[in-house]
C-alpha cells in the first residue's frame, strides 16, 4: 500500500525532523498542506530536499563574502594611499582651501597699506600703475608657489603640540 497523505507527525518521522519544524517548514511556505490539511507525501518531500540542498543560496553567500573582502581591499588600499600622501581627506583639502584664500586676502587687503606710502607724493601714472602691478604681481606669486604639503606639516605641528 503506496501512502500519498501524511499529517504533520507521519512526515516528521519519515524525513527525520521534529513536528514543531514540519509546521514552521509550512509557516514558511517550504511545504504545503492540501484541502485535506494533509501532506502530499511526494510533493512535501520533494519540496523539503530542494529547499535543504539548494546551492544557490550557498553561492549567494559566497558572493557576498566576495563582496565583503573587494570592500575591505579597498580599505585597506585607501589607507595605504593616505599613507603614501597619495590620497588626502576632503577635511585636509578644505583645510589647505581656506588657508589658501585667507592667504589672498591677507595680501590683498595689505597691498593699499603697502604701495601708499610709496606713491602717495608720485604724480606720474605710469610710476603708481608699475609699483600697484609690481607688488600685485608679487602676492600672486607667492600665492601660486602654495605647497599643500607645508599647510599638512604646519597642521601635523600643531596636532603634536
Amino acid at each position: 500500500m503506496l501512502i500519498s497523505e501524511l499529517s504533520a507527525k507521519e512526515l516528521a518521522h519519515l524525513i527525520n525532523l521534529s513536528e514543531r519544524r514540519v509546521h514552521q517548514l509550512t509557516s514558511d511556505n517550504i511545504i504545503s498542506k492540501n484541502d485535506n490539511n494533509k501532506y502530499l507525501a511526494c510533493d512535501a518531500i520533494d519540496k523539503y530536499y530542494k529547499f535543504k540542498y539548494d546551492t544557490t543560496s550557498c553561492e549567494s553567500l559566497d558572493k557576498e563574502k566576495a563582496k565583503h573582502e573587494e570592500v575591505k581591499r579597498k580599505l585597506s588600499e585607501l589607507k595605504l594611499k593616505k599613507i603614501e600622501r597619495d590620497l588626502v581627506s576632503l577635511e585636509e583639502v578644505e583645510y589647505a582651501m581656506i588657508n589658501v584664500i585667507a592667504n589672498c586676502k591677507a595680501k590683498l587687503l595689505g597691498l593699499a597699506s603697502k604701495i601708499a606710502p610709496r606713491i602717495v607724493s608720485e604724480d606720474n601714472i605710469n610710476l603708481i600703475r608699475e609699483e600697484i602691478d609690481i607688488e600685485i604681481r608679487s602676492a600672486l606669486t607667492e600665492l601660486s608657489n602654495y605647497r599643500f604639503e607645508d599647510v599638512a606639516e604646519e597642521d601635523e605641528d600643531e596636532e603634536e603640540s
